[in-house]
């Protein structure tokens, strides 16, 4: 149920955005979808996500507090999963200009961002799930923009039919920490860590794009 209250004539509601990264779970290749629309030109994809809303976290969380739920309990965990995606955490902080930065913490009552890992695949029409971010926001209509409250990161252990091989966890982490740090959507370029499969075209970095558009979101613009 999403609660509309009215504030200062403004409309602000509560949201969560359930957000997902698929990998072809009937073969090694990774799943590569439909790429008619490429529009690598574009010095960002804001165009792309805009529609849903621009959102980003408030200075005053900053920095933002990350939990990890031990994972050494879920099958096919590995201990370098934890150790990749605070590489992830901390790539997407040093291309913030400083508008962003995180912190891990011991208690996950304390936590912005809750980062647990599961065996558990889902499938979607495109490929099975590798990752699923929830982000919870407060959202203002008039502006287009939103703050985010808090965030939950599910990370899959394995696919139904083998492992991960480690650079498809390093873009599928990525792809779920741009989205906790509120890119909200999807690039449709295949090149881009934020398109939302898997895609050979994909390197194992942020590229400008990626980066523009989170910087987009904390501009003064855009806040």
């Amino acid at each position: 149920m999403i609660k509309i209250t009215l504030l200062s004539r403004q409309v602000l509601l509560p949201l969560f955005f359930m957000l997902t990264f698929t990998l072809s779970s009937t073969s090694t290749a990774l799943a590569v979808v439909s790429e008619s629309k490429n529009d690598s030109g574009a010095d960002n994809y804001i165009s792309d996500i805009e529609a849903d809303g621009l959102y980003s976290w408030g200075q005053n969380k900053l920095p933002l507090k990350v939990y990890f739920q031990p994972g050494n309990n879920v099958p096919a965990y590995r201990t370098k999963f934890k150790e990749i995606l605070i590489s992830c955490f901390d790539e997407w902080s040093q291309v913030s200009n400083g508008q962003l930065d995180w912190t891990e913490v011991t208690d996950p009552q304390a936590a912005d961002i809750l980062v647990s890992w599961s065996d558990q695949a889902v499938e979607a029409s495109q490929g099975t799930e590798a990752g699923k971010t929830r982000t919870y926001a407060h959202y203002n209509q008039q502006t287009n923009h939103g703050k985010i409250d808090r965030a939950e990161m599910r990370l899959l252990t394995r696919l139904p039919e083998r492992e991960f091989s480690e650079s498809e966890v390093k873009k599928a982490y990525l792809h779920e920490v741009g989205h906790a740090f509120g890119i909200v959507g999807h690039s449709t370029n295949p090149n881009d860590i934020m398109y939302f499969a898997v895609s050979k075209k994909q390197g194992l970095e942020l590229t400008q794009r990626d980066k523009a558009t989170l910087n987009y979101l904390y501009t003064p613009a855009a806040i």
